[in-house]
Parts: C-alpha cells; sequence; structure tokens
C-alpha cells in the first residue's frame, strides 16, 4: 500500500486516488486470505 500504489501506480498513499475505502479492501481481503490459509494448513495436518 504504501510501495505499490504511491510508486509504482502512481495512484496516491495507500491508493487513496482509487477511493477511501481502498486501504480496507486492501487489509480486508488480505486478512481474509490469511484467514483462509491457517485454516488449510491446520486442516492439512
Amino acid at each position: 500500500m504504501f510501495v505499490v500504489f504511491p510508486l509504482k501506480a502512481h495512484k496516491g498513499i495507500a491508493g487513496l486516488d482509487l477511493g477511501l475505502l481502498t486501504p480496507f479492501f486492501v487489509l480486508f481481503f488480505n486478512w481474509v486470505w490469511g484467514a483462509v490459509t491457517a485454516i488449510a494448513i491446520k486442516c492439512a495436518r
């Protein structure tokens, strides 16, 4: 959020040029990915 959006995509800090909810969506979907991965690893054992 602080490297890709401002430096590579030129969309402002945390992607705020894309909308005010962009940081929320990024953090939320990263949390979902991490939770699903943790559950999958736990079930695989």
